[in-house]
């Protein structure tokens, strides 16, 4: 590896397994000190054992999404153990597939507490971090679904096209602060979320480069956002579905 993210330290949030998992293990071979964080205690001691096996710096702090207090203390706790966060990776999250008129509020409730305000509140807390430490980068997890509609889709297109936006408002806000916010949008990834699904079949059919994406793929774009090598790059939404959007 590179060193991309020496002396850098960033904090994962939903990074037990799938893509988080993939972007937290990717990012401290790269030289990052890494928070590994989510609700699964075992899967969690597993990924920062992986890491601290392979040479890597990593500390794991339980998570909930929809719980406040558990995103500050990730944060708080980020800090105590390692002076300071650089990067902050808002990827816990979840997904509902559902008609349109069988959405209930208690779905509203659900999928906006994890998949939107959970981030929003990760960012809040971590902003004045970034601010007082003179940067840091953003980088927050929507779906190719916040671009393109899909049916069954509708709170779901939703809630990730209003994560892409407010991403992008961050961007703008706190640029000058030497802050960079932006998004990923994959398509369809084989991560446990979908593994065994009966869609599999017509996904891969409506996928131009003829495989589902992996956890690697998003990973390495992941690195890209967050290492210097994007330091020009801010409120911008990479897409990374193998050309279904095309």
């Amino acid at each position: 590896m590179s060193n991309k993210l020496k002396n850098k330290v960033a904090i994962v949030t939903g990074s037990t397994s799938g893509i988080g998992k993939a972007i937290a293990i990717l990012f401290a071979a790269e030289g990052a000190k890494v928070a590994v964080s989510g609700r699964n205690l075992e899967r969690g001691r597993e990924v920062k054992q992986k890491i601290l096996d392979a040479g890597g710096t990593a500390i794991f702090i339980p998570m909930e999404a929809r719980k406040n207090e558990t995103i500050k203390s990730l944060i708080d706790n980020t800090i105590t153990e390692f002076g300071k966060v650089d990067i902050l990776v808002n990827n816990a999250g979840t997904i509902l597939i559902k008609p349109f008129l069988d959405i209930t509020m208690d779905d509203w409730d659900f999928l906006l507490e994890t998949d939107a305000r959970s981030y929003f509140y990760a960012m809040q807390q971590v902003i004045p971090h970034m601010i007082k430490n003179g940067g840091g980068v953003i980088l927050n997890m929507a779906s190719l679904a916040s671009i393109k509609p899909t049916i069954n889709y509708a709170l779901y297109n939703f809630v990730k096209a209003g994560l892409n936006l407010m991403t992008k408002s961050v961007a703008l806000e706190f640029a000058k602060q030497k802050i960079r916010a932006n998004v990923l949008c994959p398509g369809t990834i084989m991560t446990p979320m979908i593994e065994g699904s009966p869609l599999n079949e017509t996904r891969l059919k409506n996928i131009p480069m003829g495989r589902f994406g992996t956890s690697e793929d998003v990973a390495h774009a992941a690195l890209y956002l967050c290492s210097d090598e994007s330091g020009f790059v801010t409120g911008a939404s990479l897409v990374i579905d193998g050309g279904v959007i095309q």
